[in-house]
């Protein structure tokens, strides 16, 4: 199994835990696969927006970040399962 698999089988295991979406994120990101920073930006989002008064000055930014690269990339990372893009919600980068 490749270690890409390996951290995507961790995830399907604990979707509660940020921690291996965050290493996964790590590995696209060393690879310059901007799903990296939309797992590290939408798992920052959750944690803000988890917070019992959520800061905007931190929130909107990573909203917008996570919009941006959602509307560069969402259609090629989505072909694969033959789903259409507005047919995905993506949270904490999946």
């Amino acid at each position: 199994m490749s270690e890409e698999a390996a951290l995507l089988a961790e995830i399907v295991a604990n979707p509660d835990d940020d921690g291996p979406r965050l290493v996964l994120a790590d590995f696209w990101t060393q690879r310059g696969d901007p799903r990296g920073e939309l797992v590290v930006a939408q798992c920052a989002e959750a944690r803000e927006r988890a917070k019992p008064r959520p800061d905007l000055a931190v929130l909107v930014p990573l909203r917008v970040r996570a919009a941006a690269l959602l509307q560069a990339h969402e259609n090629r990372w989505v072909e694969p399962f033959g789903v259409p893009a507005d047919a995905v919600g993506w949270e904490r980068g999946f």
